[in-house]
């Protein structure tokens, strides 16, 4: 994650297409396994279907997206590639959104489940829109 800032800078990747590439592959296969995984654990969430259903989403939406920016990449399709890269760095950013609402969402709630249900999807649904300004 801490380098996926670089990946989206156009000086670095000029300076540096053949690094580009490898940590953008490195990020692909990670993400396939990651994202497998992140379903998987989705379906066994706490947090009844509220909760599962917000992160088998997030595992799939992120796993669709990375599959996209890989193929524009792969067709040449630059623009494209960016924006779907800018969707699934997004969905990838949701650990971290998570680990920061968590927090704040019991101590208003007080309550960890109902928290939890919460996050489930705040911790990735602004973060798409969000991007979806940033990719105009």
């Amino acid at each position: 994650m801490l380098i996926g800032w670089a990946q989206f800078s156009q000086k670095w990747r000029k300076s540096k297409p053949q690094a580009h590439r490898i940590i953008g592959k490195t990020y692909v296969i990670s993400v396939l396994i990651s994202a497998i995984c992140a379903i998987y654990i989705g379906i066994n969430a706490t947090g009844g279907t509220i909760a599962k259903t917000g992160f088998i989403f997030l595992g799939i939406i992120w796993l669709i997206t990375t599959i996209e920016a890989y193929r524009k990449a792969r067709s040449r399709e630059f623009g494209d590639h960016q924006k779907w890269m800018t969707y699934s760095y997004a969905a990838c950013f949701a650990a971290v959104t998570l680990r920061l609402w968590m927090p704040i969402l019991i101590a208003i709630t007080g309550d960890f489940i109902s928290a939890y249900q919460i996050v489930a999807w705040l911790c990735w649904v602004p973060n798409l829109l969000l991007a979806k300004i940033i990719a105009k």
